[in-house]
């Protein structure tokens, strides 16, 4: 892959990474606490609206950033080797924790009666993926200043 091409993919990486850092931010400290003030008759459309604004926000730009992490990972040069695979890694953890916690705690939640329970459950588990996507921004960082040579 050409050099310049290879720094786009970085880049990208980086701002897509960024980009999912505010999201899960705001979402664990505002919008999954906010489900708990939310009255019991109302919360079935409130979260459905929740669910059905933010998931191709959030659909797409996971999908963007595993593309650009395989990307990466298939054209590593030598200078950012085992970066690009904790950074893999980390949107595979990402995918995981998504596919088999928050999206079935969500799933929960479409019952207005699992309401206080469930959303306990989706802030507490969301702390993995917050701190992974962190993490991962960190590590996109690295691959970033590794690349270029600062």
């Amino acid at each position: 892959m050409p050099e310049q091409i290879f720094l786009f993919a970085v880049i990208l990486n980086l701002v897509v990474s960024s980009f999912m850092v505010g999201l899960i931010w705001l979402i664990q400290l505002v919008s999954y606490p906010l489900f708990s003030y939310v009255d019991a008759g109302d919360f079935q459309k409130y979260h459905s609206g929740h669910v059905k604004k933010i998931t191709p926000l959030v659909a797409l730009a996971m999908t963007l950033e595993a593309g650009i992490a395989l990307i990466l990972l298939v054209f590593i040069p030598d200078v950012a080797v085992g970066l690009l695979v904790i950074n893999t890694t980390l949107v595979c953890v990402i995918w995981v924790s998504t596919a088999f916690l928050q999206i079935p705690y969500h799933q929960r939640l479409e019952f207005p009666e699992n309401q206080i329970m469930y959303t306990e459950k989706l802030v507490n588990t969301n702390w993995i993926r917050t701190i992974l996507w962190t993490s991962k921004l960190v590590i996109s960082i690295w691959v970033l200043v590794s690349f270029v040579g600062f």
